[in-house]
């Protein structure tokens, strides 16, 4: 993470502030983590990037706002390379390489479909949502996240572009 291209994202993107982290922390918590305390102070406007990018990440809503990611990307990435076993392209060129991203999506999309179509037939009673809820789902990067499906893997369409 430079400096650099964070400033150029956020001047070209007005609202937006990147939340980085530039240390590895451990899983779990500490007692001292666990205890109620304020935001630290800000960092003067003059203090390294590091230290100003630290101080994002530290903040309550920042740290809020950076545990957003274990619910939305980085799960999908996690069972693509795992479960479905994919750690690298086969195609080469910036014609193929894209449709065989697709084609990963795809398989993400019909792995979780089963899953959810197993549970469901688990379930005899299972109340279906209302059709509003069905309709209406959220977008977050490259996933569709809906009440009724879960997590859907959508490719970007501005990928094969480029």
């Amino acid at each position: 993470v430079s400096e650099a291209a964070v400033t150029a994202v956020e001047l070209a993107t007005p609202g937006l502030t990147i939340l980085a982290a530039l240390q590895r922390e451990p899983h779990g918590r500490t007692v001292a983590q666990l205890d109620k305390r304020s935001d630290p102070p800000a960092p003067p406007p003059e203090a390294a990037f590091a230290e100003r990018m630290r101080h994002r990440t530290a903040t309550t809503a920042g740290r809020a706002l950076y545990k957003l990611r274990q619910h939305t990307v980085e799960p999908v990435f996690g069972i693509i390379k795992e479960v479905l076993g994919f750690r690298r392209f086969s195609l080469r060129g910036l014609a193929k390489v894209p449709l065989e991203w697709e084609l990963v999506g795809f398989a993400y999309n019909c792995h979780r479909l089963h899953l959810l179509g197993a549970a469901l037939s688990r379930v005899c009673h299972r109340p279906t949502p209302p059709l509003d809820a069905r309709l209406s789902p959220q977008r977050h990067g490259n996933l569709l996240q809906s009440p009724f499906l879960g997590a859907i893997f959508l490719p970007d369409p501005g990928f094969r572009n480029h």
